[in-house]
């Protein structure tokens, strides 16, 4: 006996068409390119069809979660929601959540390799994302705070 709980999602059949329209985060995101994870044509590049999926995965899981927890009104106007993330490394799962929230988060990632804070911000600025994707140097500690000047 399984109990299922409110959030169980149906696994998705990921061996068909990656570029379908359906997809959580669409294939040829831009940010998906740039970290390496597709190719031109929006096909994972070879040796990262796990990392798609995991992105994938979990903006699946994630879409219905944010949108009980923090839903619109009904002029369809969604609170304004400010997120971390420690330890983003890469920022693959950052950026999706970038994705999955779009303009009413606004989202730091905070990870102790400089080189991979200096790449995603990189990529986030080349990609538009830069006014609500930010990528800082340092550990759960240097995480903003309500209030700070840092966190706006």
């Amino acid at each position: 006996f399984k109990q299922k709980t409110a959030y169980e999602i149906p696994k998705r059949d990921w061996s068909s068409d990656v570029c379908s329209s359906d997809l959580p985060v669409p294939a040829e995101a831009r940010w998906l390119r740039e970290l390496g994870i597709t190719n031109a044509q929006g096909r994972p590049r070879e040796g990262m069809s796990d990392k798609f999926r995991q992105v994938q995965r979990f903006a699946e899981l994630l879409s219905p979660l944010f949108a009980e927890a923090f839903p619109e009104d009904a002029a369809g106007n969604a609170s304004p929601l400010r997120l971390v993330d420690a330890g983003s490394g890469k920022g693959y799962l950052t950026f999706a959540l970038a994705e999955v929230l779009g303009p009413r988060a606004t989202l730091t990632g905070i990870e102790r390799r400089p080189e991979l804070v200096e790449l995603c911000n990189r990529v986030a600025r080349d990609c538009g994302l830069a006014a609500r994707l930010r990528f800082i140097s340092g550990g759960i500690a240097d995480a903003p705070r309500a209030g700070d000047a840092a966190s706006a």
